[in-house]
């Protein structure tokens, strides 16, 4: 899994996944992991459409709070 780390106020990271599926809420990713995750919408930035892969912005905190780094 490939990650960057995008230094701003937001603390942003971008992280490589597959969109599975999207809610007015939440987004499920597919990550590589065991499991996919659920995301908030609110902690995300952008993300492909769904069944792309692609890049994911999402907050570092987050990411590492699901396992996802």
């Amino acid at each position: 899994m490939k990650t960057q780390k995008f230094e701003n106020d937001k603390s942003l990271i971008s992280v490589e996944a597959t969109t599975l599926r999207e809610t007015d809420q939440a987004v499920l990713f597919d990550f590589g992991l065991p499991e996919e995750v659920w995301i908030p919408k609110s902690q995300l930035e952008e993300w492909p459409d769904e069944d792309d892969f692609g890049e994911v912005w999402i907050k570092e905190w987050i990411a590492k709070e699901k396992g996802i780094i």
